[in-house]
This record gives structure tokens, sequence and C-alpha cells, in this order.
């Protein structure tokens, strides 16, 4: 496994589920507009953890996941393997792992945090609620993924 399989199947499993979101859209009419709306909210958000697999960086990749990884504390337990992965391994794990951390932080744990705070508007609520089982959705299908072709054993619990 190397760092491009591993960024193409991430990609690949969020784009799945955004194409479902298409086809879905594509066959409301014009009085759904409440479905309509929540399926585009769905559809961007799972575009956006596409794009976090899917990202490139100028310069040193390593360099720049590494502090990603490290600053971002999803996977501490397991920072170890930085220094002792090489070669494919170690790009498929920071691929996975800077990934994964960007979804975790910038999307699950804030609407995680909204959904238990429980003083949020309906409205919001409602798109914290959205934006959770979506990202949940997307980063369980990762751990899977990566549970089964990864280098190296490591778990975030959601």
């Amino acid at each position: 496994m190397n760092g491009k399989q591993t960024k193409d199947a991430l990609y690949s499993i969020a784009s799945e589920r955004e194409q479902e979101y298409i086809v879905r859209l594509a066959a409301l009419d014009f009085f759904n507009k409440t479905e309509k709306k929540v399926l585009r909210i769905l559809l961007n958000y799972t575009r956006n953890c596409a794009g976090f697999a899917r990202m490139d960086y100028m310069g040193n990749g390593y360099v720049v996941r590494e502090k990603q990884i490290r600053d971002l504390h999803v996977f501490d337990d397991y920072l170890s393997y930085l220094d002792t992965l090489k070669g494919d391994s170690k790009d498929a794990f920071m691929i996975y792992t800077a990934s994964f951390s960007m979804v975790y932080s910038n999307f699950y744990v804030g609407a995680k945090a909204i959904i238990e705070k429980g003083t949020a508007s309906v409205e919001e609520a409602f798109e914290a609620k959205l934006k959770f089982d979506c990202t949940r959705e997307i980063l369980t299908k990762w751990a899977d993924w990566w549970k089964e072709n990864g280098c190296v054993n490591c778990e975030v619990a959601l």
C-alpha cells in the first residue's frame, strides 16, 4: 500500500457517497425543497471530506502532514509510527491519519459538541446532526478500510 493508493481509496469512499446524493437530488422534483436542502448540505460535507483525502501540498508534503497529525492530536497514541515507518508505508500512514484527522477535527468534533450542548437553534442543531452523521459515516468507512488495508493498526473512537 502506498500513498497514492491510500489517497485514491479514501477519495473513492467519500466520492461514492457523493454520487449517491447527486443521483437522489436529480430524482427530486421542484416541490421537494426541504429534502433538496438536506441533500445539498450532505453533498457539500461529503465533497469536503473527499477533498481532504485528495489534498496535495506545496513543498514537502511529509512536513506539512506530520505537523497536522501532531497538532490535531487525533492519533497521539500512534505518533511513534511516524518515526519507525519508512517509504510507502509511511506515506500511506501519513495520508490516512492526516485526512482522517482533518475531517475529524474540522467537522465531526464541532458537530458533536453542538449536539451534546443542546442549546443551538433548531436550524443549527439540524445542520449539526447532518454534519455529524455524514462525517461519522465517512470516517467509519475510512477506518474500516484502513483496518483491512493499512500498514499498522490504529483506531480512533467515534
